[in-house]
């Protein structure tokens, strides 16, 4: 596949991905579930580049929970270069809920729908992403196993990650995590958290590399308002 190509195909799958994680500046979901009525507007710019050529992609999500221990929320995203408008149902259903240092499971989901420039909306996109969280002091665990299908590829993709954050370094959070899937090369992440206003507005950013040659390069910043 042509650098561009690839590059856009791959920023086009991040718009509706970085909503679907609500762990951000991760990509890896973390477990958990907004309280009933809680919400969060959160928004999210990136830049991926490969080979010199650059794309950049624009997602803004507000998600709710709505009791039963679970959220959902409304994303679009617009991802240019690829020309292509996105809307995407996300949400998260808590299994086994988080107590004290137990580990938590949880089941994310998405639907999206994709209008590419000179096209109507169509579905796209199915996701389905095991979640588990476990917490060690200031530390907290993360591993995903989800599956991926496309309708315009016609295929099916199996997904895994593993993250960690140092939490409570004042008013910052560490991360990293290594993500890849049984298509693509593996990549690794890291960001950095700030609570802007204690549980109340983050500000994030991250940095991202494929573990591949020509390595694709991701960077991202994002913010969240909780209400």
């Amino acid at each position: 596949m042509k650098t561009s190509a690839r590059l856009v195909a791959g920023l086009t799958a991040l718009g509706t991905s970085a909503a679907l994680h609500a762990g951000r500046p991760l990509q890896t979901e973390d477990s958990g579930v907004l309280e009933p009525k809680a919400c969060e507007l959160e928004a999210v710019f990136e830049r991926a580049r490969l080979s010199g050529v650059s794309a950049t992609s624009r997602t803004l999500q507000l998600g709710c929970g709505i009791g039963w221990q679970t959220q959902v929320a409304l994303a679009l995203a617009q991802a240019q270069g690829a020309r292509a408008d996105i809307y995407a149902l996300n949400g998260k259903t808590a299994l086994l809920a988080p107590k004290d240092d137990a580990a938590a499971i949880t089941l994310a989901w998405s639907l999206d729908t994709q209008r590419s420039a000179g096209s109507s909306f169509r579905h796209e996109r199915s996701a389905l992403n095991l979640v588990w969280t476990q917490p060690r002091g200031d530390w907290l665990i993360h591993a995903n196993l989800g599956w991926n299908h496309s309708r315009s590829a016609r295929q099916s993709t199996t997904s895994y990650s593993v993250a960690v954050e140092r939490t409570k370094l004042g008013a910052f959070d560490l991360m990293a995590e290594v993500l890849a899937d049984d298509r693509n090369e593996a990549t690794l992440n890291f960001g950095l958290r700030f609570a802007a206003l204690p549980e109340r507005l983050w500000l994030d950013a991250s940095w991202g590399t494929q573990l591949a040659s020509p390595s694709a390069k991701l960077v991202s910043v994002g913010l969240k308002f909780a209400f």
